[in-house]
């Protein structure tokens, strides 16, 4: 869990910060979001590590993609570890109540394992289908694609940096090469702020900066 107390602590100054940590107010609110987005993943995936053996062993049963290693939508996961939290609790109650030695507490464990999966079966399959139909929905656009990330970001880029060239090497990866004069331009301001004993790397210098 370091990882996501540094994530928080990110957004926290980000958040009291007096000036934009990332250049403009969009951008910081965009590096935000994918902090809270990772933490939510870590928790996640932390979830599985903590019962690896058994979240395996569910994932197994999936009629669609059983293999757990490959799991990535956190709505998933949490569903998925939420069963074997469920799996748990009526085990316990069940001790409780008749005790473990009674006859008959193996088959009532497996009935109620049985309703379990058969739960968290349907709603996976739910899940699975309102993702498919939200991607439908999208179209011509997709979030899975490299095209629609393009469409996303390039007016962007060449908003600020008209003769930039714009690559996507993924669909959440975007590439600017920006041409040998406009990097030339740069350069030159940096080294005449630098030799002016302006530190070049804080982002109260990238601010005002034309190029």
């Amino acid at each position: 869990m370091v990882e996501v107390k540094q994530r928080l602590r990110a957004v926290s100054r980000t958040l009291g910060a007096k000036k934009p940590r990332t250049l403009t107010d969009e951008t910081d609110n965009e590096f935000m979001w994918l902090q809270l987005r990772k933490v939510v993943e870590l928790v996640a995936f932390a979830g599985i590590s903590s019962d690896e053996a058994r979240y395996a062993a569910l994932r197994a049963e999936a009629k669609d993609n059983p293999d757990y290693t490959r799991d990535w939508k956190v709505g998933d996961i949490f569903t998925a570890v939420s069963a074997l939290h469920d799996l748990d609790v009526a085990e316990r109650r069940l001790a409780e109540s008749i005790g473990r030695g009674s006859s008959g507490f193996s088959e009532m464990l497996d009935e109620r394992r049985t309703d379990i999966e058969l739960k968290l079966r349907r709603q996976l399959e739910y899940q699975l289908m309102s993702f498919r139909e939200a991607v439908e929905e999208m179209k011509p656009h997709s979030p899975m694609d490299k095209q629609t990330t393009r469409a996303l970001a390039e007016p962007r880029v060449l908003e600020a940096h008209p003769k930039a060239v714009v690559d996507v090497s993924s669909s959440h990866l975007v590439r600017v090469t920006l041409p040998p004069e406009e990097i030339a331009q740069f350069m030159r301001e940096a080294e005449r702020a630098q030799a002016a004993g302006l530190d070049v790397l804080d982002d109260d210098w990238f601010r005002p900066l034309k190029i």
